[in-house]
């Protein structure tokens, strides 16, 4: 179901730099050249269906998708979402319960179940790579069960937008860094972003006012967002009551109001 090679085209050189730091063998670049394939999908479009077991392995190069179960009314339910780094088909050895949907233009390398899996019975650089790999998606499952086990919604969004900012899949959602000015641009909309935090829009949309307010990121657009203090979001994304303890040095000697009425 991934192999209509008239959507394809090589590029797997670059395949290499999504399992940093391992050091591929030369033949294993040149294997990888002759069977991973490259293609590109817009958004909308359908990557995975449910209920198909996948033969294929799949390393996401650029944009997200998102995970979700389509309901008994047609509905979609947003399960979770997927960023550029992430590998997915590799557990996979039954039908999968959920549907995986480009939520923007994506560029995904596919590479055969059967063909990997020779590769890495060859190359102990590629089988660390993997290996890496796998448990940087353990990894992110944790961060992802922290986030939603955090009561406060602004505590939750906090945690995807620090999900969102992180550098890659070596990096997990709750980094923190020094203080930095970044852009954002928020992937989905309110109904997805509020079925992926588990509450309602209307939850999402007081969080982000909530989160403004404490001085810790700036709304540009609905869409899209610049972090003014990625160290302070982490510390909210980790401390249910962190907008009642906010630094007084922050607002020159007065600590402001944070708390929305109804952040809930």
């Amino acid at each position: 179901m991934y192999t209509d090679r008239s959507v394809f085209h090589h590029d797997s050189f670059r395949l290499a730099d999504i399992f940093s730091p391992a050091i591929f063998e030369k033949e294993t670049l040149e294997q990888l050249d002759a069977a991973c394939r490259l293609r590109s999908y817009s958004s909308g479009q359908t990557v995975m269906e449910a209920k198909e077991v996948p033969d294929c392995i799949g390393w996401l190069e650029t944009g997200f998708l998102c995970m979700h179960r389509t309901q008994s009314d047609g509905s979609k339910i947003a399960q979770g979402l997927l960023k550029a780094g992430d590998m997915f088909g590799w557990v996979e050895d039954r039908p999968p319960s959920f549907e995986l949907e480009a939520v923007t233009c994506a560029r995904i390398y596919w590479l055969e179940r059967k063909v990997l899996e020779g590769l890495l019975s060859q190359s102990a650089g590629l089988s660390w790579a993997v290996l890496i790999n796998i448990l940087d998606g353990l990894v992110r499952a944790r961060n992802w069960a922290m986030i939603l086990a955090n009561h406060r919604i602004s505590g939750r969004l906090a945690g995807f937008l620090l999900f969102l900012s992180s550098p890659g899949a070596s990096s997990g959602p709750m980094r923190q860094s020094e203080q930095i000015v970044s852009a954002i641009r928020i992937p989905i909309g309110r109904k997805q972003l509020a079925d992926l935090l588990r509450t309602r829009p209307e939850s999402i949309s007081r969080a982000f006012h909530t989160l403004a307010r404490a001085g810790l990121i700036e709304i540009i657009t609905p869409n899209q967002i610049r972090i003014l203090d990625i160290g302070m979001l982490g510390e909210h994304a980790d401390e249910e009551d962190f907008l009642y303890n906010i630094k007084t040095s922050r607002h020159d000697g007065e600590c402001a109001p944070c708390r929305a009425p109804n952040d809930v």
